[in-house]
């Protein structure tokens, strides 16, 4: 540790050192839970600079997985790649909205819902929240999330998720692209529910101005305080386009 504290290391550099596998070979024999010093040594680390498939390297290592303050300020340092994190851990998100990679899937905006154990106490099923508008690069006009916490009626457990054209259409006027939506699990990346709408299967018009699921998450799986949804009360939702 003495040798860290000395040497401004960033993170593609410490993966590879001795002292970062013997840490984590010691931490392996603990006890589950114990306090180790794997946590203490990615608190030196300069996190933020990782490059490449290092993050996604981390974020996969099953002794990381398994600590939960470990698999956070990984995460941590993804948002703070991403732009969407302040300097301290644990991350308090402070915009709307960013851009971010999970898995080789480019997020073109991310919805951060804030002070997520609040909104999901207070409101009912049936209710909705919007997020603010915002424009998607190569597509007409501004869009917005509606987003139902505990789900439209009848969605039985369900939050349900839906993606609107946010401006008016003009007469006769269509929209047409493919997305994907999208609940990020930054602890467990392959473990984020998406959902895809090609093309053409959707077109967005006055009639239809929206689209989405009723079934997009399981609320009890989202608010599973080990499921990897929640970072600091805070839940992701994004959206991406397809090729089609």
């Amino acid at each position: 540790m003495g040798f860290i504290q000395q040497h401004p290391l960033t993170a593609p550099s410490v993966l590879q050192m001795p002292v970062f596998r013997a840490i984590k070979q010691w931490r392996a024999g603990q006890p589950a839970g114990s306090p180790g010093l794997l946590f203490n040594l990615l608190m030196m680390v300069r996190l933020e600079h990782l490059q490449g498939d290092a993050l996604h390297q981390l974020l996969q290592d099953e002794l990381i997985r398994a600590d939960v303050q470990c698999s956070q300020l990984v995460a941590h340092a993804a948002l703070q790649i991403a732009g969407t994190a302040t300097d301290h851990f644990p991350c308090r998100p402070v915009r709307s909205f960013a851009q971010v990679q999970i898995q080789n899937t480019l997020m073109v905006r991310v919805w951060k819902v804030c002070n997520w154990t609040e909104v999901h106490d207070r409101m009912k099923e049936g209710e909705r929240i919007y997020s603010d508008r915002f424009p998607i690069a190569n597509v007409t006009g501004t869009w917005k999330f509606d987003f139902f916490p505990k789900g439209t009626a009848g969605a039985d457990g369900w939050m349900s998720l839906y993606f609107k054209y946010a401006d008016q259409f003009s007469d006769n006027q269509q929209i047409g692209f493919g997305f994907k939506l999208h609940v990020i699990n930054f602890q467990f990346p392959s473990q984020t529910l998406t959902k895809v709408y090609e093309k053409s299967q959707c077109t967005f018009s006055a009639e239809s101005p929206g689209w989405g699921h009723q079934k997009m998450a399981l609320i009890d799986a989202v608010n599973d305080p080990q499921g990897g949804f929640i970072i600091d009360d805070t839940i992701y939702i994004g959206i991406s386009k397809t090729e089609s």
